[in-house]
């Protein structure tokens, strides 16, 4: 049922302490912000060494034995890795497979013919322009291994920097017709639908190539920038790259969302360049700002052996040394709080660097109602977030008992 147009929509704060550091009266609010994300963090130690032991079972990272003797039977059997494998692809397939990926309905009955024509070009982003079959594919992997999987969906749009020469014997008869008159209009009318020149963002470079060849010019050149893309972005977060407070629930209840990732210094100028990052804090944070060791999950890299797999472990299954040095990324943190500014609580965005925070890559009010989170559950039977099993947690015991069991046969023979 559509809302009615006297009806307001009203946004429910968390019903908790406060709602975060006031913005204009707290310049040290990313300082406060970043120790909120360590205290998170310890308080689910216990939950990340049980993701540390699904990794291990799954794969066989397991040390040589001592006892009874060395090199004592060590079997393992991939039971959870092999029912992983024949449940994934059903998953994937459930997504995929399907057409058109999404329903739409509409709120009235006079849009009710635009239904079919939405659901097409739903599809077409979702097949065409978000490329989205990896990102099915690593969500279902990382649900059915941990429990549940992060969705994280935001609109994107991305633009790429073009030179065009543009010669004098490609114009159309009436663009030359109206520069002989010193009328610019049809010529950055052809631009537009030429080349795709934005003029709201370009008419500088625009200007520059109509005077030219006002001036008598054969041949000019053009830099512009063009869309390259446009279109909701999905990304799959692994659930140990999100931090959020003991306690919370559903994701859209958090107080405060901490997401984890590595970027590089092209990740931050392109950031920059679409208008993302503060550039002047871009310069002090490539200067200053410390860089980390890539480890399996972002939000364990400043940690020896924060519950997710070691080093050593991951050596063992693939021969990737993760601390070898060929790439030193830095540690980017968004988070997704609430604030208090003039004296009302507010959805924010706060985006900096870990270990500089006097340098916020970007803080600004988180305009939409809700955060750009969706949890993807294999089973769950309690409301709180780090509660969902997977395949490999139900099946541990039984491959424990059974590994135990064969390695006594073996030792006895």
């Amino acid at each position: 049922m559509g809302k009615r147009k006297d009806q307001l929509l009203v946004e429910v704060a968390p019903a908790k302490k406060g709602f975060g550091p006031d913005v204009e009266d707290a310049p040290d609010a990313i300082t406060q912000l970043q120790a909120r994300y360590d205290e998170h963090k310890r308080a689910r130690v216990t939950w990340e060494q049980y993701q540390a032991r699904w990794y291990r079972k799954r794969y066989g990272i397991r040390p040589k034995k001592t006892f009874p003797w060395p090199n004592a039977a060590n079997f393992h059997l991939p039971l959870g890795d092999k029912n992983i494998r024949k449940v994934k692809p059903a998953y994937v397939s459930a997504v995929s497979a399907v057409v058109p990926v999404s329903t739409f309905y509409a709120e009235n009955g006079a849009n009710r013919q635009k239904e079919i024509a939405c659901e097409k070009e739903f599809h077409w982003l979702w097949t065409s322009r978000m490329k989205t079959f990896k990102d099915v594919n690593v969500a279902a992997d990382l649900t059915l291994m941990n429990g549940f999987a992060i969705a994280k969906i935001i609109y994107q749009t991305t633009y790429r920097t073009v030179t065009q020469t543009v010669n004098r014997e490609d114009l159309p008869e009436q663009v030359g017709v109206s520069m002989t008159s010193g009328d610019p209009s049809a010529y950055f009318q052809w631009l537009q639908t030429a080349y795709q020149v934005d003029p709201e963002e370009d008419m500088e470079q625009m200007q520059k190539s109509f005077m030219k060849f006002s001036e008598g010019a054969e041949q000019v050149e053009i830099t512009f920038e063009v869309t390259e893309y446009d279109a909701p972005k999905l990304t799959i977060r692994d659930a140990r790259d999100v931090v959020v407070p003991p306690g919370t629930g559903l994701l859209d209840d958090a107080e405060e969302i901490f997401d984890c990732s590595y970027v590089t210094e092209k990740d931050l100028l392109d950031g920059v360049r679409e208008g993302k990052y503060s550039e002047e804090n871009v310069r002090t944070v490539l200067e200053e700002a410390p860089t980390v060791r890539r480890t399996v999950s972002p939000a364990d890299s400043r940690e020896q052996d924060a519950g997710g797999p070691a080093e050593s472990d991951v050596f063992k299954k693939t021969g990737i040394n993760l601390d070898s040095g060929e790439s030193e990324p830095f540690l980017l943190i968004e988070a997704y709080h609430w604030v208090v500014k003039d004296g009302r609580p507010r959805r924010q965005l706060t985006v900096w660097i870990h270990g500089a925070p006097e340098a916020p890559l970007a803080d600004e009010q988180w305009s939409e109602g809700f955060w750009p989170f969706e949890v993807l559950c294999f089973e769950r039977s309690r409301y709180d977030h780090y509660s969902p099993r997977g395949i490999q947690d139900m099946l541990d015991s039984l491959q424990t008992s059974i590994v135990v069991q064969h390695n006594q046969m073996l030792d006895r023979q």
